[in-house]
């Protein structure tokens, strides 16, 4: 009733060139709105879930594994909500790249040796917050071995797969660690 054939519309349904939903899921956006920003605003919307749901505090020490779009804009987002210093570690370099350009504190080659120790000495003790966005279930570990005491792992990525060999008691239950599934 609210909409006519021609309205620009977006929608949170799947990652497809047409979608089916119902008028309740149509969003209306501005007509003159470049519509490469406007088809993003699902992939903003899932990390800025993320980072409400980690409660950043000011100052606090934030990582982000994985910088495709959603990790990117989790970075960002972090800086914006008061993460300080605010890193990210991808295998990519032009990502890393791009990382530095919208405000990363640091960036470091996933693949580089002893990742655990740069990061705490980096952080002073871990960072109290690490999204982990890369959609794969190996970092998820890393994750949990990254952040600090009583830190908050934040999966934000829709990970496929099983991820092995978790020691819960080492890795989560020790640090104190909370999780949170964002997605």
């Amino acid at each position: 009733e609210d909409l006519k054939v021609g309205d620009l519309v977006a929608s949170s349904g799947s990652h497809s060139e047409y979608v089916i939903v119902s008028e309740e899921g149509a969003i209306p956006i501005d007509q003159t709105m470049d519509l490469r920003q406007a088809a993003a605003f699902n992939m903003v919307a899932i990390a800025l879930q993320g980072v409400r749901k980690a409660q950043i505090e000011l100052g606090e020490p934030v990582l982000v594994i994985g910088l495709g779009m959603v990790g990117n804009l989790a970075l960002q987002l972090s800086r914006l909500s008061g993460g300080l210093p605010v890193g990210a570690t991808d295998t990519e370099p032009s990502r890393l790249e791009l990382a530095k350009a919208c405000g990363a504190d640091f960036t470091f080659n996933a693949r580089e040796e002893d990742l655990a120790r740069k990061l705490k000495d980096l952080t002073v003790g871990g960072p109290a917050v690490v999204f982990e966005s890369t959609g794969h279930p190996a970092p998820v570990n890393d994750a949990f071995q990254y952040a600090g005491w009583r830190g908050r792992v934040v999966l934000l990525a829709s990970t496929r797969g099983e991820t092995e060999k978790v020691n819960f008691y080492r890795d989560v239950h020790k640090k104190g660690l909370t999780i949170l599934g964002a997605h």
